[in-house]
């Protein structure tokens, strides 16, 4: 989540940051592809090799209403702060089962760490991670 209303993040901030993050990262690729449900979002598509991660940004409503139950595992002070959030983004990786990409993994997690206006929030293990206040 985008905490910073303020915050000039967007897609193509982000691709230049992560160009930089993993610019010496051998065959990794950057492409921008098409949104699978609207063709007038584009989406960040990193791969190397078969392996990709997806990096997603997005706003408004239902960003805020995921805000909304994210607060709920958030510390009782930062309820109402993280419950209004309306921007985020979003990262998904690949299936990496045989752990052949946990440097690439932990390479990304660290990237988002660093954002100070980002609260990171892992939501298969329902547990925020950074609360960047």
């Amino acid at each position: 989540l985008v905490v910073d209303e303020k915050s000039e993040i967007d897609l193509k901030l982000l691709e230049k940051q992560l160009r930089f993050c993993f610019s010496k990262t051998q065959d990794f690729q950057l492409i921008y592809e098409d949104h699978p449900f609207n063709s007038h979002v584009k989406n960040l598509l990193l791969t190397l090799g078969e392996w990709w991660i997806r990096v997603h940004y997005e706003a408004g409503e239902l960003v805020k209403d995921d805000s909304i139950e994210i607060a709920k595992y958030a510390k009782p002070d930062l309820i109402e702060s993280i419950s209004s959030i309306d921007r985020r983004v979003r990262v998904r990786f690949a299936s990496d089962e045989d752990k052949s990409h946990t440097t690439q993994i932990m390479l990304m997690i660290e990237f988002l760490e660093s954002k100070k206006d980002f609260v990171i929030f892992d939501p298969q293990r329902k547990k925020l991670l950074v609360e960047g206040f």
